[in-house]
């Protein structure tokens, strides 16, 4: 009889110990599993974006806000200097042939766009029939552009970076009227995107200048240029 109860206490004894080990099996498991799955994304995660294209690495937070835009007058067009060539005749002058130049000067038709608490004012490219362009205006950050009740939000941006872009467009119909704006237009080889910094409370006169062979190829069919301005 004691030996038969010795066996049953061991038997239990033996359950009560298998139990512990798949509870502890359990609890381990459980404890793990996040790790399995975080390493799995790490590297798994990681051949899929690289196979893929998907960037591995988090967005920013501050991202670019949505443009605002707006279309010039039609080109104002002289030749440089108000001189021509010598040797050439008034016609090949304004062309910019025989070693003529001739400009295209663009106003913005509003006279400011804003975006939020940045603005940017009295912007006029010109272009040149041998591919050089310049840009003027001048850009502001400033929160009490906007009603009071609007400020809050952007009262904690110290400086804000703009991004001014310029594309040069031809146009489609001969006269230009309020129902004909939002037609279409052709794009041409744009300006590059220009960027640049101002500070709160900032007014910044800002003078930019390139050369493009593209402004040079299409310089006679530029009729206008849109404006699109955003900031970061």
């Amino acid at each position: 009889m004691a030996l038969a109860r010795g066996l049953v206490v061991q038997k239990k004894d033996s359950g009560m110990k298998g139990q512990v080990r798949r509870r502890t099996l359990l609890i381990t498991g459980l404890a793990t599993f996040p790790a399995l799955v975080a390493a799995d994304d790490i590297f798994f995660g990681r051949r899929l974006r690289q196979r893929c294209g998907i960037p591995g690495y988090r967005y920013p937070q501050d991202r670019e806000s949505n443009p605002v835009s707006s279309g010039s007058l039609r080109a104002v067009r002289y030749p440089l200097n108000g001189l021509l060539a010598v040797g050439t005749s008034a016609a090949d002058g304004a062309r910019g042939g025989k070693g003529g130049v001739a400009l295209k000067t663009f106003q913005l038709g509003e006279r400011s766009l804003t975006n939020d608490h940045c603005r940017i004012s009295q912007v006029t490219v010109t272009v040149s029939s041998d591919g050089n362009w310049l840009m003027h205006m001048i850009a502001e950050q400033n929160p009490e552009i906007l009603e009071p009740a609007q400020r809050p939000p952007f009262e904690r941006f110290r400086r804000n970076q703009f991004i001014v872009d310029v594309r040069p467009t031809g146009l489609m119909t001969a006269d230009q009227t309020e129902s004909q704006a939002a037609v279409g237009k052709p794009e041409y080889p744009e300006i590059p995107p220009q960027e640049f910094w101002v500070n709160k409370g900032q007014l910044a006169r800002i003078r930019r200048e390139g050369t493009s062979t593209s402004l040079r190829h299409y310089f006679e069919l530029l009729e206008q240029v849109e404006v699109h301005f955003s900031y970061r």
